[in-house]
């Protein structure tokens, strides 16, 4: 009897160590991922719309996800260029409605 409780505080404490290492291992990846974060923040300080976006972007979770649903057939939108020399997007000016 005394060598299993000795057995079970020795797992015990493993367990307790082990929670300590995840928790160091956790901190330090809390602070990694948010030197980018202040760093974007500085770099779209002068642009609101970039600033909201890469807000927006940051808070994205990525995991698993349930196959989606076909959506309903979509048609491009072909839009000309408004006039003589003017730059046309990358995508060639058709984007997905």
């Amino acid at each position: 009897m005394i060598a299993q409780l000795e057995e079970s505080n020795e797992r015990r404490w493993e367990h307790v160590g082990a929670r300590a290492d995840l928790t160091a291992v956790r901190d330090e990846m809390m602070r990694l991922v948010a030197m980018p974060d202040g760093l974007n923040r500085y770099r779209f300080s002068g642009n609101a719309e970039l600033l909201a976006a890469w807000e927006s972007a940051r808070k994205v979770l990525v995991g698993p996800r349930a196959p989606e649903e076909p959506a309903a057939e979509t048609q491009p939108v072909v839009r000309a260029p408004k006039a003589e020399g003017d730059v046309r997007p990358a995508c060639d000016g058709v984007t997905m409605a």
